[in-house]
């Protein structure tokens, strides 16, 4: 399993290349997202389910970028972010 991490401005985007909505997963891409942001805390992280064209049916975490924090380099830029559930 890959993931995906996609930075977009004001807001960065982690998600996997499994179709799997397993509590696993979630707590994974959590784990990375505090590795490169830990000053961000659980209640900073959404949880969706994408409904667009291109990431349909998949799942991914959204946060918005710290004031004053650098995104890393391994973010791929992402020019809107994609539409999702709820």
């Amino acid at each position: 399993m890959q993931i995906f991490k996609y930075a977009t401005e004001g807001h960065c985007l982690l998600k996997t290349n499994n179709y799997s909505k397993t509590l696993e997963i979630i707590l994974l891409l959590t784990a990375e997202v505090k590795k490169d942001f830990p000053q961000l805390a659980d209640r900073d992280i959404q949880f969706h389910i994408y409904n667009d064209d291109h990431w349909g049916k998949q799942m991914g975490l959204e946060f918005v970028i710290p004031a004053n924090v650098e995104v890393p380099a391994d973010y791929q830029p992402l020019y809107r972010l994609p539409l999702y559930y709820g």
